[in-house]
C-alpha cells in the first residue's frame, strides 16, 4: 500500500485488513466499536476511535459508510481503496472510500484513499471535520454534497480524474490550506448554490483545466491567498455566480501566461458581477506586475478579466524582495548573538523572527537576533500588507564554551571513574596483601616455633655428642685393647698350629666365629650414627680388628689343611680358642651396650 502524505501528516504504519463498514445508526456504531473492541464511548472528550484499517472495498459500494449518527467519531489512519471506479448515486451508493450520511461530530483525518469514484464524501452532514488525508487516483478527491458547517484543512488531493475538491449544494465550509496539484479538470469546484464558503490558502497548480471553478449560483464566497498556478485553463474561473471576493491571490503561469502580459492568456474570467479586490488590495498577477510609478505599491492600471467588464483595481506591483546578506545559508557560528542584514523595501517594516525591525531608507537592515543553541531558521518578513514577501536562512549555533565545559565535565567523569577503579584495585590489593602479610607472619611464627625446637634438639645433640665423645674414647681404648688380644690369641693360635693340637672340626667352628665376628664388626661399624670425624675414627678401629680377624682367618685356613695331623696337646689350643672366643663376646656385648647408650636426635 501506497503511504498517506499530506502538508501535516504521514502514515507511516501498516493498517490492518478488515472487511468494509456500513453503520446507520448511532446504535449500530455503538455496537460496532465494542464488538472489534475499539476505543472511545462517542463523547466529544472521548470519541468513538475507528484507526489503521486496510479496507479493500473490491468493487463494493462503499469501504466506510457512516449514516444517521450525532455520536462522535474519529475515522484515522485508514486505507481506503477499490470501490467501484465512478460516481454512483449517493447517499447509499456513491463508491466512496468513506462516506458520511445525515451524521455529524465525525472527524476523518489522517486517512488515505485511492481507486474510488470519491476518495471521501459528505452528504446532507455537517460539523464534520477532514483533515491531512491523501486522495490519490480517485474520480473526485473530496466531496461535499448538500452538506454546511464543515471543515476541509491541510488536505493533499493530487491526480485525481477530475478534481481535487468538488462541493455540490454545499454552503458555510471552510477550505483552508488544501494542495489540489495534477487533476484532471478542477483543483477545486463549487458548483450549484455553494454559499458563503471560505476558500483560503489552498495551492492550486498544475490542473487540466482551472485551478478553481465557481459556477451555477455559488454566490457570496471569499477566495483568499491562495496560490493558483501553472494550470493549462484560466486561474479561477467564474460562471453565473455574482458577490464574491476574490483578493490576496497569486496567479502565475496559468492559460499560457508569462511574465508579459498577453490578452490572449489572461488568467481570471468572470461572467458574473464580483468583487476581484478588497479595498485595500487585489491580487498578484506575474503578467501584470508594472509599471508602479507612484510606489504606492499597485500596479498604475487594473488588471482585465476575460468574461465581461470586471477588474482587478488594485493589483499589487512587484514588491522589493527581502535579502539577507549575513549570515549566510548553512553558517555556523559560536557566538549566542548574530547580526542579521540585508535590504528590504524601505516604505515598510520588517518582521525578523516575530521582532519588528526598522528598514533605512536606503532599503538597508540590521538587527541583532538572539540565537538557540543548534539550528536556528532567521526569517525576515516585509509588512507590506499587499502580499508577503520574504527570505530566511539556516544558521547553527555552536556553543563552544559550552562544549569545552561538556568535554572537560566528561574528562572529570572520565577521571572519577578512573580514580573509582583504582581505589577498587587498591582495596582488592591491599586486601589480598594484607592476607599475605598475615600468611607470612604466620610462617614466620612457625618457623620461629620450628627453630625453637631445632635448638632445643640441637642442644640435645651437643649433650650427646658430648656424650659420645667420651664414649667412643673408651670404645677406641676396647678397641684397642681387642686388637691387643686378638694379636695375642693369633700368638696362640700360631702356636697352637705348631703343636698341631686341633682337630678338623675345631679348626671349622674357630673360622666360622672368627668370620661372623668379622661380619658383626662390619655391620656395628655401617650401623653406627656418627659424625664424619666420629666415623673416621671409629672406622679407622673397627677396620684394624676387622684386619685381624681376615689375618686370623687365613691363618686358620692354612691351618684347616693340617688339622688332620693335629692330636696332640690339645688343652693349651682349646683354651686359645675359647679365650678367643670369649674375648670376641665381650667386645660385641661392649658394642651392642655401647649403641644402646648412644642417643640420636
Amino acid at each position: 500500500m501506497p503511504l498517506a502524505t499530506t502538508s501535516a501528516n504521514t502514515i507511516t504504519d501498516a493498517p490492518a485488513l478488515h472487511p468494509t463498514i456500513a453503520v446507520h445508526n448511532d446504535t449500530q456504531l455503538s455496537e460496532l466499536i465494542a464488538s472489534n473492541g475499539w476505543s472511545g464511548n462517542g463523547t466529544a472528550g472521548n470519541p468513538y476511535v475507528i484507526e489503521g484499517l486496510d479496507i479493500d472495498a473490491q468493487g463494493a459500494a462503499n469501504a466506510i459508510f457512516i449514516g444517521n449518527t450525532v455520536q462522535h467519531l474519529v475515522i484515522r489512519g485508514c486505507y481506503l481503496h477499490n470501490t467501484s471506479y465512478g460516481f454512483g448515486a449517493l447517499p447509499y451508493n456513491g463508491n466512496c472510500g468513506a462516506a458520511i450520511y445525515n451524521s455529524s461530530n465525525v472527524t476523518l483525518e489522517q486517512n488515505a484513499c485511492s481507486g474510488n469514484g470519491r476518495g471521501l464524501a459528505l452528504y446532507q452532514s455537517t460539523n464534520v471535520t477532514v483533515r491531512d488525508n491523501t486522495c490519490y487516483g480517485n474520480v473526485h478527491g473530496i466531496g461535499l454534497y448538500y452538506s454546511n458547517g464543515n471543515l476541509l484543512v491541510g488536505n493533499n488531493c493530487t491526480s485525481d480524474g477530475t478534481d481535487g475538491i468538488h462541493f455540490e449544494e454545499s454552503p458555510s465550509n471552510v477550505i483552508d490550506d488544501n494542495r489540489c496539484v495534477l487533476n484532471g479538470r478542477y483543483g477545486i469546484c463549487l458548483t450549484g448554490d455553494c454559499n458563503e464558503n471560505m476558500v483560503t490558502n489552498n495551492t492550486c497548480s498544475n490542473n487540466s483545466n482551472s485551478g478553481i471553478r465557481i459556477s451555477g449560483a455559488c454566490n457570496l464566497n471569499t477566495v483568499v491567498g491562495n496560490l493558483v498556478t501553472g494550470n493549462l485553463a484560466y486561474g479561477v474561473y467564474l460562471i453565473s455566480s455574482n458577490g464574491n471576493e476574490l483578493f490576496g491571490n497569486v496567479f502565475s503561469e496559468n492559460r499560457g501566461a508569462t511574465s508579459e502580459y498577453n490578452a490572449l492568456m489572461v488568467q481570471g474570467y468572470d461572467s458574473g458581477v464580483n468583487r476581484w479586490n478588497s479595498t485595500a488590495y487585489g491580487n498578484s498577477w506575474g503578467d501584470w506586475l508594472k509599471p508602479d510609478t507612484n510606489g504606492d505599491g499597485f500596479v498604475d492600471t487594473a488588471y482585465p478579466i476575460d468574461g465581461g467588464s470586471n477588474q482587478d483595481r488594485l493589483p499589487i506591483a512587484a514588491m522589493d524582495p527581502v535579502v539577507i546578506l549575513h549570515p549566510t545559508e548553512g553558517e555556523t557560528v559560536n557566538v549566542s548573538t548574530v547580526i542579521v542584514s540585508g535590504t528590504a523595501d524601505p516604505d515598510y517594516h520588517l518582521s525578523i523572527n516575530g521582532a519588528l525591525v526598522h528598514v533605512e531608507a536606503d532599503g538597508s537592515f540590521s538587527y541583532p537576533l538572539n540565537l538557540i543553541e543548534g539550528n536556528n531558521l532567521i526569517e525576515a518578513r516585509s509588512l507590506n500588507p499587499l502580499g508577503e514577501v520574504s527570505d530566511s536562512v539556516n544558521l547553527t549555533y555552536v556553543n563552544v564554551l559550552r562544549l569545552e565545559l561538556e568535554e572537560l565535565q566528561d574528562r572529570i567523569d572520565e577521571m572519577d571513574r578512573r580514580v573509582n577503579d583504582l581505589s577498587e584495585a587498591l582495596n582488592g590489593d591491599i586486601d589480598e596483601l594484607q592476607g599475605r602479610m598475615d600468611e607470612m607472619d604466620r610462617r614466620v611464627n612457625d618457623l620461629s616455633e620450628a627453630l625453637n625446637g631445632a635448638m632445643v634438639s640441637l642442644d640435645g645433640a651437643m649433650e650427646n655428642i658430648t656424650s659420645l665423645d667420651g664414649d667412643l674414647n673408651d670404645t677406641m681404648a676396647v678397641l684397642s685393647q681387642t686388637r691387643e688380644w686378638l694379636n695375642a690369641v693369633e700368638g696362640q693360635l700360631a702356636d697352637c698350629y705348631g703343636d698341631q693340637n686341633l682337630t678338623a672340626g675345631e679348626v671349622d667352628s674357630l673360622l666360622e666365629q672368627v668370620s661372623a665376628l668379622r661380619a658383626a664388626l662390619i655391620n656395628m661399624r655401617d650401623s653406627l650414627n656418627l659424625t664424619d670425624e666420629q666415623t673416621l675414627a671409629l672406622e679407622a678401629s673397627l677396620n684394624a680388628a676387622i684386619a685381624d680377624l681376615s689375618s686370623a682367618e687365613d691363618h686358620l685356613e692354612a691351618l684347616q689343611s693340617d688339622v688332620d695331623g693335629l692330636q696332640e696337646d690339645r688343652l693349651p689350643l682349646l683354651l686359645g680358642v675359647a679365650g678367643l672366643v670369649m674375648g670376641a663376646l665381650a667386645l660385641v656385648l661392649f658394642l651392642l651396650v655401647y649403641t644402646r647408650k648412644i642417643k640420636l636426635p
